[in-house]
């Protein structure tokens, strides 16, 4: 039975904690990564507790007040900055052979 907590919430790949995050994957859009991020994220109480798709080296969760201080990706002064950036790092679609093995890769970390 899952336990419901209002001061926890899994964010998928909504949010990763710190400045990872692309838009060369398959369905990646730098838009709608950004109101993800600055629409929904940013409204949130900063001490949440979010739980994110993916374990970083240990860290498996973070708050949107401490991604709001620390993450680059959260603090551009407009939309059209943040798919000015997010478009410079990732300038194109990958294969769906890179597509699989970037995925791979990003989980055995």
């Amino acid at each position: 039975m899952i336990e419901r907590d209002p001061s926890r919430l899994l964010a998928a790949d909504a949010l990763l904690i710190g400045p990872r995050g692309r838009t060369d994957l398959l369905n990646g859009n730098a838009t709608r990564q950004y109101h993800a991020l600055y629409y929904t994220l940013k409204s949130l109480p900063d001490d949440l507790k979010i739980r994110p798709g993916h374990d970083y080296k240990g860290c498996n969760h973070t708050t949107p007040g401490e991604e709001k201080r620390s993450n680059p990706k959260m603090n551009f002064a407009s939309e059209r900055e943040f798919v000015e950036y997010m478009d410079r790092e990732n300038p194109k679609k990958l294969d769906p052979v890179y597509q699989l093995a970037e995925v791979l890769k990003a989980n055995m970390d």
